[in-house]
């Protein structure tokens, strides 16, 4: 109503950016916070939000560069920096997720999630002995718990090391954790064990039922697997 009374301010598309986002419509909040943008360019907020709606579309690469613009008119803004590296690790740009990252070990040392993206960011660049330290205080910060287990997976699945990935993937499947069966399908897929990861597949299916990376592994190795001659 205050648009259609000719109301134009940054204040007013920035709320209603909010609006839009916190009901899930993020087209309308990316252009409501863009608007606030142009007609406020100085103002860290409209940049922070603007950066998390393009995050939650993943156009991680937009985010990123938004939560740059937010730092630099706010460096000390946790967020913004926290997910600077999240975006740069998303894009598999490691050497920028660890410069982002590593000024907020101290704040975020018990952070699970933190650590899994700093230690894998420094796995992927052969630094093993950080690498190895980020995992350690993972385990230290985390505790015995599924989840730990398979972030620690999924972290030695993407650095190759196949079979402490199998040995974590494991502890969390045995648990029926969401995902853990999917990673266990990814590596033995990756090792050629096609059988295996059909099952492993099919499980993660049984857990979730929506999960369509599992049901598509699933079809493609059926596909595979099939004669071509039936």
């Amino acid at each position: 109503q205050l648009l259609k009374l000719g109301v134009h301010s940054a204040s007013l598309y920035s709320n209603l950016g909010v609006v839009y986002m916190r009901t899930d419509r993020l087209g309308r909040a990316i252009q409501m916070f863009s608007e606030a943008k142009r007609l406020a360019p100085g103002v860290a907020g409209v940049n922070l939000n603007l950066g998390l709606a393009y995050f939650r579309e993943h156009e991680f690469k937009k985010a990123a560069s938004e939560f740059d613009d937010t730092l630099a008119l706010d460096p000390g803004n946790i967020q913004a920096r926290y997910l600077t590296g999240e975006c740069h690790f998303m894009l598999d740009e490691f050497s920028e997720a660890i410069s982002a990252l590593e000024p907020l070990l101290k704040t975020e040392q018990n952070d699970v999630e933190f650590l899994f993206m700093l230690g894998t960011s420094y796995g992927m660049l052969k630094r093993n002995e950080d690498s190895f330290h980020s995992f350690e205080m993972m385990v230290k910060s985390g505790g015995d718990t599924p989840h730990l287990h398979l972030l620690l997976g999924k972290a030695y699945l993407a650095l190759g090391q196949t079979d402490k990935a199998a040995e974590e993937l494991k502890r969390a499947a045995a648990r029926d954790i969401p995902f853990a069966h999917y990673y266990l399908g990814v590596l033995q897929r990756q090792l050629g064990n096609l059988e295996l990861a059909q099952v492993e597949f099919k499980h993660e299916t049984q857990i979730d039922p929506t999960n369509t990376m599992a049901l598509n592994e699933v079809a493609e190795i059926t596909l595979d697997q099939a004669d071509p001659h039936s």
